[in-house]
């Protein structure tokens, strides 16, 4: 079986690739910010279908990453669209000129891609080990944190 590490690995270059060619088609590199959170919901979903974890965890950890990635991809949605290229991609595409394309495959699209492989290991890595059938105290101790900062998230 090919391991959860390289289909998320797959998953998000893909995606990463995908859209970094939007991007270039929309002439806005801010859109990378957006799906950010997303990306950590994608992964954990592919980890949810491929890993061979504990099922309830499984199902946990997929809840909560999916809640925490589209309510910051929408928030972000909802505060950036509209308003054009964010600054610093407008600075970079000054500063690279024509080469700003495979800048900006590399330096943001890249280089996210890759942080967001690094960050959603233990994600990952939660899903794939593990075979009790109930939750643990640390699984519960995941969840309260989770909900705690969840709801100063929201609420703040």
């Amino acid at each position: 079986m090919v391991s959860i590490y390289l289909i998320s690995a797959a998953i998000i270059a893909g995606a990463m690739l995908t859209l970094w060619v939007i991007s270039l088609l929309m002439k806005d590199a801010s859109i990378v910010d957006i799906f950010w959170g997303m990306g950590f919901s994608f992964v954990a979903l592919a980890a949810y279908i491929f890993a061979d974890g504990n099922p309830v965890r499984k199902q946990l950890i997929t809840l909560i990453a999916i809640c925490w990635g589209f309510r910051l991809a929408f928030y972000l949605a909802w505060r950036n669209l509209g308003k054009g290229e964010d600054y610093r991609y407008v600075a970079m595409r000054k500063r690279h000129g024509g080469k700003f394309p495979l800048m900006s495959l590399v330096m943001v699209f890249g280089l996210q891609g890759v942080l967001m492989w690094v960050i959603s290991l233990p994600l990952q890595a939660a899903q794939a080990y593990g075979s009790a059938v109930n939750l643990n105290w640390l699984d519960w101790a995941g969840l309260c944190l989770w909900l705690i900062g969840f709801f100063f998230r929201i609420a703040g």
